[in-house]
């Protein structure tokens, strides 16, 4: 459910009441947002019940100051207490295209698991995102800084190639759905939020 203006609390109602009736009169079990998709794993752990209810700002800083928190605190009392609950996942870059981290760290998880040598290729990625990026909240705020790095800088080739060298090897050792599983950020969130990939109601996040 789309909406002409961000803010608008009435929207946000009618939003909370469509997403109720989507989950329990048509099965719908994922609730898809404009949100960054590595963010949302711990936001979805924490609307399951993980944690305290006014954990929302720890756990998510955009979700609680970018006019999400009605709609995220509604989702967790819905999941309390519905035979029905809903799954989160964010459908969009991390922070808007502004920050490499949110994505970048599950990697680190995986790598000291599975490929501790490749560490320090993306522990030298993280120091020069950490550089340009800055204060950089977007995607218009990062490629000018992105451009502005030299030439060896901007090419992270060694690092896709070492994880894409990886998860072949994976796949060998593991067979395929051992590696599907492997590669995934958070495998428990990221395994349920696509059991039912037609059944996902959509809707826009804060800009």
């Amino acid at each position: 459910m789309g909406e002409n203006a961000h803010f608008v609390e009435e929207f946000s109602r009618a939003r909370q009441r469509v997403l109720r009736f989507l989950s329990e009169r048509c099965g719908f079990t994922v609730f898809a947002f404009e949100f960054g998709f590595s963010e949302a794993f711990p936001l979805d752990r924490w609307l399951q019940g993980e944690g305290d209810d006014a954990d929302l700002a720890r756990v998510s800083k955009a979700a609680a100051e970018w006019g999400a928190a009605d709609l995220m605190h509604w989702l967790r009392r819905h999941n309390r207490t519905s035979g029905h609950p809903l799954r989160f996942a964010g459908i969009d870059l991390p922070e808007a295209g502004g920050a490499l981290r949110p994505a970048l760290e599950p990697v680190a998880d995986y790598l000291r698991e599975i490929d501790p040598d490749a560490l320090p290729i993306l522990d030298t990625v993280l120091r020069i995102s950490d550089r340009f990026l800055g204060s950089a909240t977007s995607g218009a705020a990062a490629a000018p800084a992105w451009a502005a790095l030299d030439t060896a800088e901007q090419d992270a080739r060694e690092l896709y190639g070492r994880i894409g060298a990886l998860a072949s090897g994976t796949r060998r050792a593991r067979g395929p759905d051992r590696a599907r599983r492997a590669q995934q950020p958070h495998p428990k969130d990221a395994a349920d939020v696509r059991r039912h990939p037609r059944r996902s109601a959509h809707g826009p996040a804060p800009a």
